[in-house]
């Protein structure tokens, strides 16, 4: 079953930057990110000879609108979209048993380490230093 209203935004890449706020104190914020759209959905798991029903969450990767954009600007020599881009994070956290996927782990490990900080501590805006 989907959950629409626990979608969360998962920043990829970016840096930081340095200012002072009005009162003068020293912050830090995160820049120039590609974001994925980070998208729960509860599966019910029913116990072995009991009476029990628990859930598992799993998530599925979609792209924003504006990173599909800046995704695409990118990519145009290589080929391929930025919605292909962000959906391909889903597809290496679920793999079918049929596709070979030659990813790393790195983008699927933050996609879904952020995606659960950001449902567990809020989705709210973001901290000057992260959360995960």
């Amino acid at each position: 079953m989907e959950r629409p209203e626990f979608t969360c935004r998962v920043s990829f890449g970016g840096h930081t930057e340095h200012y002072h706020d009005k009162e003068g104190i020293h912050r830090a914020r995160w820049a120039n990110t590609n974001d994925v759209l980070a998208i729960p959905f509860d599966m019910p798991i029913s116990g072995y000879r009991n009476h029990a029903v628990n859930t598992l969450r799993l998530w599925k990767s979609a792209a924003t609108d504006d990173s599909t954009q800046r995704i695409q600007r990118r990519q145009l020599h290589r080929g391929g979209s930025g919605k292909e881009h962000a959906e391909h994070i889903s597809m290496v956290l679920y793999p079918n048993d049929s596709s070979e996927t030659q990813g790393t782990a790195t983008a699927p490990a933050i996609f879904l380490a952020s995606a659960v900080c950001r449902m567990r501590f809020g989705n709210g805006a973001r901290p000057a230093t992260p959360i995960c």
